[in-house]
């Protein structure tokens, strides 16, 4: 919920208040506050959140938030022209997320990581493989962007416009009249 709020510019203190008072003081507080700080444009913040994220200062609760905590650092790293400590960072990431095939954390990222991702393809070493899968499965999804309708739904949308299912006065389905 932080991130989504985040992304539509929303204010996110009420969704932290939620977690901290839920929850208590967690890893997953820290990254919260590490994406608020990056998304804010403030790089030396967003650093010192991660570190704390990184290095389990506090506990975590959700298995996917070292892994989240290593995009955000590749982000960060590419936003500072840190684009080998970026690379490190996006292999650690790989290598966090294979074991368990997680793939939606990077369609869920900076764009810029998906970018670094894109133009790194075949060097990742041991993370090749699970790397090429997430390329695919994110730029699957990344080409969709621009028609936020699936073929389903689009499908749904011309049935829905056409005469055949309205009826004569506009409203609703048409009815078959019976002699």
């Amino acid at each position: 919920m932080h991130r989504g709020a985040l992304e539509l510019g929303q204010d996110t203190r009420a969704v932290v208040d939620w977690a901290r008072a839920n929850a208590g003081d967690v890893a997953e507080l820290s990254l919260m506050h590490a994406w608020t700080a990056f998304a804010n444009g403030d790089p030396d913040t967003t650093e010192t959140l991660l570190h704390d994220v990184l290095a389990c200062v506090r506990p975590t609760l959700c298995p996917t938030t070292q892994l989240e905590a290593r995009l955000l650092e590749t982000a960060l790293e590419i936003h500072n022209d840190q684009r080998t400590k970026a690379r490190s960072s996006l292999d650690a990431a790989l290598l966090l997320a294979a074991p368990a095939d997680l793939i939606r954390p990077f369609h869920q990222t900076d764009i810029s990581v998906r970018q670094l991702l894109l133009e790194q393809a075949g060097g990742f070493g041991r993370a090749n493989e699970f790397a090429t899968k997430v390329i695919h499965a994110v730029s699957t999804v990344d080409s969709r962007q621009d028609d936020a309708l699936t073929d389903r739904e689009h499908t749904v949308l011309v049935l829905l416009s056409s005469p055949a299912v309205h009826r004569r006065d506009g409203i609703g389905p048409r009815c078959r009249s019976t002699p």
